[in-house]
């Protein structure tokens, strides 16, 4: 597929304002070399930053649990409650702008997240953290924008930063540039106060540590990830000391999204959903302290204004099940696609494939249903029966049954999977409930041994005699 041409746009920010300001006569993109869908019309959101007076909503209202997007008036309700409450704070809180918010990640997820977020009128502003050079180079390349393709229409949004993570802070504060292209950085300081980390599971940790000294107490990361055990890897290596600890939100997506196939930072949206975020409590929090931290509000509030999100603020113990669900089917289909090597699809209608997946139910369903902080949920043993998830599978499987899931991709470059985010978080909750796992255990070596094996052959791996292997 051929790439669109675009004429280059050089964009400025400073604590005031954003200006665009395009190179020749039209600036924008130019129509030649379409790409994918010949007849997608396009609109540019242009979204000028401009300072105004905020203060925090009441307490009820500033919670996760009150993102609800139940009533059909949600979007229009949310508007007026924040912009109420900007009204009411003006006389105390003059000149507040919204603050800065770095996404980690540029994946469909962050991007999606940050082309929503980057529509909304008083926009915050919105750092891209890119780690690799040849990131750098796409970005310019494709115009400096995000665009969201979705009912065949092309939305772009502009004026994002981006920034180098393992800039130390000497570094940063030179204004080191990644390329010698016109690359700012946010001139907010180097504290991180709101992060939205949706890297691959396997390589948070790695990704969190460049920055982990930008990040404070009074900071706050959402995590909008697959899989589940991140955030006790993020607190094991990244951020052992609870009181120094950033303060967390969870969440997950249902819109349905896929990564263009020829153009980086362009994102297909084929379904609307919902994201579901619960702000997690801190052990280390008073017992008669009261509310939120400003990060964590402020970062809320800025996903409740956004109908494009349609967040949904839900309490932990509902947002572990509804992971649960989606674990479940995601521990079933990537790591058979694996073991055949076959498009999602090629998973239906194979008589032997099925008795494997009901095994391999039957021990998710058993450890999930004994979880200690789920009991007492109500639905639980319908929402987690067996069976319940094998429909699911198969709704899944059928309409992806084109695709070629997330975890063979990874295994086929020999990159490490996400296996173990996914069955082998079962494993690890099946041992500390004493439950035998004799299938899931094997699916999680077969990945794994496929993906050692992929790695060897991807990196010229040649054994020799001494090799204590052989």
């Amino acid at each position: 597929m051929e790439l669109r041409s675009y004429s280059s746009q050089r964009v400025y920010w400073n604590s005031e304002f954003a200006h665009v300001e395009p190179s020749g006569e039209e600036g924008g993109r130019e129509e030649a070399g379409r790409g994918y869908d010949q007849g997608i019309p396009r609109t540019s959101s242009r979204n000028i930053y401009t300072p105004r007076n905020s203060t925090p909503t009441p307490r009820a209202s500033e919670s996760a649990a009150a993102i609800s997007a139940s009533d059909p008036q949600h979007n229009e309700m949310r508007e007026r409650e924040v912009d109420s409450g900007e009204q009411a704070g003006a006389s105390t809180h003059t000149h507040s702008k919204p603050s800065r918010i770095h996404i980690l990640g540029t994946g469909k997820e962050g991007k999606f997240v940050a082309h929503s977020l980057a529509s909304l009128g008083g926009r915050p502003p919105i750092s891209l953290l890119l780690q690799r050079p040849s990131l750098v180079n796409q970005w310019h390349e494709e115009g400096q924008i995000l665009e969201l393709l979705e009912a065949k229409k092309s939305v772009v949004q502009i004026g994002f930063d981006i920034e180098n993570p393992n800039l130390t802070q000497a570094e940063y504060a030179q204004g080191r540039m990644l390329s010698t292209k016109n690359v700012l950085f946010g001139q907010d300081g180097w504290n991180i106060d709101q992060l939205i980390v949706t890297t691959e599971a396997p390589v948070t940790v790695r990704s969190l540590l460049p920055i982990k000294d930008r990040l404070h107490s009074t900071s706050t990361i959402l995590f909008l990830q697959n899989g589940m055990g991140v955030i006790d890897e993020v607190n094991e290596h990244v951020f052992p000391n609870p009181a120094t600890r950033p303060r967390y939100i969870e969440g997950m997506t249902s819109h349905s999204l896929r990564n263009h196939p020829a153009r980086t930072f362009t994102t297909l949206h084929s379904g609307q959903g919902e994201i579901f975020l619960s702000a997690l409590e801190d052990d280390q929090m008073s017992p008669d302290a009261v509310g939120m931290i400003d990060s964590t509000r402020s970062l809320l509030r800025s996903f409740a204004r956004s109908p494009a999100l349609n967040a949904k603020g839900v309490p932990p113990e509902e947002l572990l099940v509804l992971k649960l669900e989606r674990l479940a089917v995601e521990a079933v289909i990537g790591p058979l696609s694996v073991m055949f090597d076959c498009k999602n699809g090629d998973l239906l209608s194979n008589y032997n494939v099925s008795l494997l997946l009901r095994e391999v139910l039957n021990e998710i369903s058993t450890v999930a249903s004994a979880l200690p902080e789920l009991e007492g949920q109500s639905g639980l043993s319908y929402r987690l029966h067996p069976r319940k998830i094998e429909r699911t599978f198969v709704q899944v499987a059928t309409k992806t049954q084109t695709e070629i899931h997330d975890m063979l991709r990874s295994v086929r470059l020999g990159k490490k999977s996400e296996v173990g985010y996914f069955t082998g978080y079962i494993l690890k909750r099946a041992a500390e409930l004493g439950i035998d796992c004799p299938n899931n255990t094997l699916m999680e070596r077969l990945v794994k041994a496929k993906t050692a094996m992929r790695s060897q052959e991807a990196s010229g791996y040649i054994p020799y005699k001494k090799d204590r292997r052989f």
